[in-house]
């Protein structure tokens, strides 16, 4: 079933309470410009994408500005953010063959508040990428913060990559 969102400029999950948003067995969710998450103090959001064929899209996705996100991309699922992606805090996490976060410029991991660090794991047969840069621990002054990349996985290791 597909859920395809394609007159809007900005979709926000959790932007200041809880929400939560899931695309799975195929469903798709798409928007011109932006993917914002947990932009409020306090606030959280749940964003899952599951199963082949599930695709969260948006020209930008700004996970975690201030609140707290739980992002999880399992089964072949997609997450593409076609310009940037930013996981300022929370967790981002990709499990089970052909799970992929893409972004078609770059990829920054931290930048949040410390007491809730950026952790991205990348498992078996998954993959992370971006085009220009992926960036730990850009903090701005006076942030200090601890973000964390797995790549984790065996016989196939997960993936982590910039594309030329």
């Amino acid at each position: 079933m597909d859920a395809l969102i394609g007159q809007i400029d900005v979709l926000m999950v959790g932007y200041a309470g809880s929400a939560t948003l899931q695309m799975r067995n195929g469903g798709t969710v798409s928007t011109n410009s932006l993917v914002q998450s947990s932009q409020r103090q306090g606030s959280s959001a749940l964003v899952e994408v599951d199963g082949a064929h599930s695709t969260l899209r948006g020209q930008s996705c700004f996970f975690d500005r201030v609140g707290v996100s739980t992002i999880r991309i399992s089964n072949g699922g997609l997450i593409n953010c076609k310009q940037s992606a930013i996981l300022d805090a929370g967790e981002l996490s990709l499990s089970g063959t052909g799970s992929k976060w893409l972004s078609g410029n770059s990829i920054s991991i931290g930048n949040g508040p410390q007491q809730n660090p950026a952790s991205v794991t990348v498992n078996e047969g998954t993959a992370k990428e971006a085009s220009d840069a992926v960036f730990l621990v850009e903090s701005a002054p006076g942030i200090v913060c601890s973000p964390v990349l797995n790549i984790e996985g065996w016989p196939t290791r997960g993936q982590s990559s910039l594309k030329e």
